[in-house]
């Protein structure tokens, strides 16, 4: 019997979590039994961050691609190496046109600071307006990726769980990001306005107006 639960629960999510009717909240399952949100986001990224160094002719066909970009974005904020300046140009040239979110374009931004030479500066310096705190000259781009890399980038476990659920989002796979999100907002507490600010706007962009209100109310009156 346990072992028919178990599997039960495992078809069941991410494409038909069960909600409670009135109040929208999801039902509590084993979360052993599902890998985590991150992982399940991150290996496609790993895997065309791998294609990208291995093939340089793949690299506008990855970068364009609005879901395998976002991948490779969070597979490279853990993941640099020097031999990946090319495609970080791809990826950065395509995902400030896009309007990409800052946090995944600064991830390719502070290795190519690091790596890159003075025209990949002068390319950073064009994307100012969309990444904000990125310093205003070359030689503080070099301090600027110095300091990132010395103080180290945060190990994916230690990402906030709304990053994934973006990701998942950008990536295309919205009932993911859905159950995370929900799974988010049934967790929220009072002091987590920042938290459930940033749910509102994933819901809405999930086109999902239940859950964005469900969020929305927890929000201080203004």
């Amino acid at each position: 019997m346990l072992a028919a639960t178990e599997r039960a629960e495992r078809r069941t999510e991410p494409d038909f979590v069960l909600l409670n009717a009135a109040e929208g909240c999801a039902y509590q399952v084993d979360e052993t039994l599902r890998a985590p949100v991150r992982e399940t986001v991150l290996t496609p990224g790993r895997a065309d961050l791998a294609l990208m160094r291995a093939d340089t002719a793949c690299h506008e066909a990855v970068a364009a691609d609005p879901g395998r970009r976002a991948g490779v974005l969070a597979a490279v904020r853990h993941d640099h190496r020097p031999e990946d300046v090319p495609s970080l140009r791809a990826l950065l040239r395509h995902g400030v046109r896009a309007g990409d979110p800052a946090d995944l374009l600064s991830g390719a931004a502070a290795p190519l600071a690091r790596y890159g030479d003075a025209a990949d500066h002068a390319l950073l310096l064009t994307l100012r307006g969309a990444l904000p705190g990125l310093p205003s000259s070359a030689k503080d781009l070099v301090r600027w990726a110095t300091d990132a890399f010395r103080a180290g980038a945060p190990a994916p476990e230690d990402e906030p769980p709304l990053f994934w659920a973006r990701l998942a989002r950008l990536q295309g796979q919205t009932e993911l990001a859905r159950v995370t999100l929900i799974r988010l907002l049934d967790d929220a507490g009072p002091r987590d306005d920042a938290l459930v600010a940033g749910l509102v706007g994933e819901f809405e962009a999930l086109g999902d107006a239940w859950q964005a209100e469900r969020a929305r109310r927890l929000l201080p009156r203004g």
